[in-house]
């Protein structure tokens, strides 16, 4: 099923409806209005779907192709669990977009992320939250959002309760361009699956190990093609001393920051111990929950995540590895949670931070969500000398309803949206009324 929007006039096939979620901006003021130009209330800002959203954790969500092409994809879950795709077109200002599968799991955490290659193929991979198995699609036509194969297995079939969350898609020019998937498997450990012929999978393997609830990980990965891998000892709530630890991929080797090897591909699980410890998860600061990773231009991971000196004191920090010792600066104050709560029930996720992430093409530049007289609104925090002092702009002011867990495109650069969002509604996890906006 396809949909157009054409952003600058509202026009959608069912326009009443996108009116009545996100409202509709003057027109004009949606495709060209530079951050620079100063912020404008969220329900004014590019609509790029008028139900939508996702976790932190699975990624990329968008990804921009520059050039002839001009577009940025873009991957969410609605709130009755449909798996959509859109395109936003730079030129005109549409989002085109279509259902991968209706009615997959009503859970944000079934959003779906995605991987360009070379072709111009885009592959979309979904699992679920603690899904019974790791789905995937894939375009027969170069940026043709109208046909695709049907769905594939990355992963086989687990009855392990706990499933496959989180699918994470690289590719590794060490294993002959092979696609790589990390994921949270079954028994809460993070692992992976390859694929040299986007068909045939090898069995999953296991990277980190550890209790349950665990591992929470982002990756990232560089121009080398070496991985980058972020990860938690746990779930915050159930861990008050909730570290963070980082180790990279490079060729078959597992490594820490300053190159010292900890392991390799033929003797996983690794010994997590041996890893570089970022945060430490004791002293005031309490307890952490990662966000984001990425490499700067001298090949330093960069990692931004948020700590809880109390659930309802949220402190975002950037740490970033400077070549000889990981550097560590609180950015800002993030307030408290965002979930609304109705009357009577308590807080199912303290912990849900509006949200911090890095541009991966600039890791100087972070867009974050706090709150503001009242309501979370997205801005662009930027520094120059590791995370020390910081530039400030406001992306969104004056909106009516919350801003959270903004999103960076990969080659955001290239063009289009440089950052988008969820805004609106939202209790819970499977509990929520929001739109995704740009700027």
């Amino acid at each position: 099923m396809m949909r157009r929007l054409k952003v600058g006039s509202c026009l959608l096939v069912v326009c009443a409806l996108a009116c009545a979620v996100g409202g509709c901006a003057p027109a004009g003021s949606l495709v060209g209005k530079r951050l620079d130009d100063g912020p404008l209330p969220g329900e004014e800002c590019v609509l790029i779907s008028t139900d939508g959203a996702w976790s932190w954790f699975a990624g990329p969500r968008a990804i921009t192709v520059g050039g002839d092409v001009g577009r940025t994809y873009v991957g969410w879950v609605t709130s009755n669990g449909d798996i959509r795709v859109g395109a936003f077109e730079h030129a005109t200002g549409s989002v085109e977009s279509t259902t991968l599968r209706d009615s997959f799991q009503k859970d944000d955490h079934a959003n779906p992320t995605l991987l360009l290659g070379d072709d111009g193929r885009l592959m979309v991979f979904y699992t679920g939250h603690r899904s019974r198995w790791a789905i995937y699609r894939q375009m027969l036509r170069a940026h043709d959002l109208e046909a695709w194969t049907r769905e594939r297995a990355a992963g086989s079939f687990t009855s392990d309760v706990r499933g496959y969350t989180y699918p994470s898609p690289v590719r590794l020019p060490s294993r002959g361009d092979s696609v790589v998937v990390f994921w949270r498997g079954p028994g809460y450990h993070a692992a992976f699956a390859a694929s040299g012929d986007d068909r045939t999978w090898t069995p999953q393997r296991v990277v980190l190990q550890g209790e349950e609830r665990q591992r929470y990980f982002r990756i990232a990965q560089d121009d080398e093609g070496t991985v980058h891998i972020a990860f938690n000892d746990g779930h915050p709530s159930r861990f008050p001393e909730n570290g963070l630890s980082y180790v990279r991929l490079r060729g078959n080797v597992f490594e820490r920051a300053d190159g010292a090897p900890v392991g390799d591909l033929e003797t996983l699980p690794l010994d997590t111990e041996l890893a570089d410890r970022v945060y430490d998860g004791t002293g005031p600061s309490g307890r952490s929950w990662l966000w984001d990773i990425a490499v700067d231009g001298l090949g330093y991971p960069v990692i931004v995540y948020a700590t809880f000196p109390s659930v309802e004191d949220h402190r975002y920090h950037y740490a970033r590895w400077n070549g000889d010792a990981w550097e560590t600066h609180e950015v800002t104050a993030a307030g408290s949670r965002f979930p609304t709560v109705k009357k009577g029930y308590n807080q199912f996720e303290p912990y849900y931070s509006g949200g911090i992430c890095l541009d991966h093409d600039d890791p100087s530049v972070v867009y974050l969500s706090r709150p503001v007289a009242g309501v979370f609104e997205i801005e662009r925090w930027t520094t120059h000398d590791g995370g020390a002092t910081w530039e400030t702009l406001a992306v969104t002011a004056g909106s009516q309803k919350n801003n959270v867990r903004p999103v960076v495109p990969r080659n955001a650069s290239e063009g289009g949206p440089h950052v988008i969002w969820m805004h609106g509604e939202y209790e819970d996890y499977i509990d929520f009324g929001t739109d995704l906006r740009a700027r």
